[in-house]
């Protein structure tokens, strides 16, 4: 073989392709050289090839394009393969966010009924500790105005006597005691305990087990369950 007069073309398995060996470089390439891995025509099978398996290149070109076939047919299916586990992660992807905002709404969900539900026995102590303050105002109230209506009719009892006494002589003064009397009916001291009632504290008496078991409890939590797949079944 001399490779100082070798020329390579690049031609489809179905074209004769030309040989560039001189003196027979318009010979057509029908056979191939598998020790060799190229194709040549029947001068160069004699000269160049002798003693090598030599195969009909139609035959061989025939076997490598199955070959060649099957190949792309083993990436068409790796292609597809990685097409549909492309469009499972989309899916789980998908899936993912949609979980997160499914359960977002769920805790969002629990949370307000919880504030809701605490929001409610708040309300319940609230009116409860207003309706007990309403009670004790109105009899406050009530004494309030009963002592005010004393206090003014006592002051004008004194003052009526105050006038009388001022304007009375000497005589007239040893005889004034039944008036005074007379003037002062119905202005005498009540009773102490008329207004017994004591003026009640109220306070609020938290629940230490509630706050506590919110403390120490968690409002939930998120579980995982990884799903097996049916291969795996």
């Amino acid at each position: 073989n001399d490779t100082a007069t070798t020329e390579i073309y690049t031609l489809s398995l179905h074209d004769a392709l030309p040989i560039s060996k001189q003196r027979h470089e318009k010979e057509e390439l029908k056979y191939f050289c598998k020790n060799c891995d190229t194709a040549a025509c029947q001068s160069c099978v004699f000269i160049h090839h002798a003693g090598h398996a030599i195969l009909h290149l139609e035959e061989e070109a025939e076997r490598q394009k199955m070959e060649l076939k099957s190949l792309i047919q083993i990436q068409k299916h790796d292609l597809q393969a990685k097409i549909d586990t492309l469009s499972r992660l989309n899916e789980d992807y998908a899936k993912l966010i949609q979980q997160n905002d499914d359960i977002r709404r769920q805790v969002q969900k629990f949370v307000d009924n919880l504030i809701a539900t605490i929001e409610a026995r708040k309300q319940n102590i609230i009116v409860a500790v207003n309706d007990e303050t309403k009670r004790f105002l109105e009899t406050l109230t009530t004494q309030k105005t009963e002592i005010e209506s004393e206090i003014k009719i006592i002051a004008s009892s004194l003052e009526k006597a105050d006038t009388i006494l001022k304007r009375s002589t000497h005589a007239e003064v040893v005889q004034l005691k039944k008036s005074f009397e007379e003037i002062f009916q119905g202005t005498q001291s009540q009773p102490k305990d008329r207004y017994s009632e004591k003026l009640p504290a109220l306070a609020f008496v938290e629940n230490p087990k509630m706050l506590s078991t919110i403390n120490a409890e968690e409002i939930g939590v998120v579980e995982i369950a990884h799903q097996t797949k049916a291969s795996q079944s």
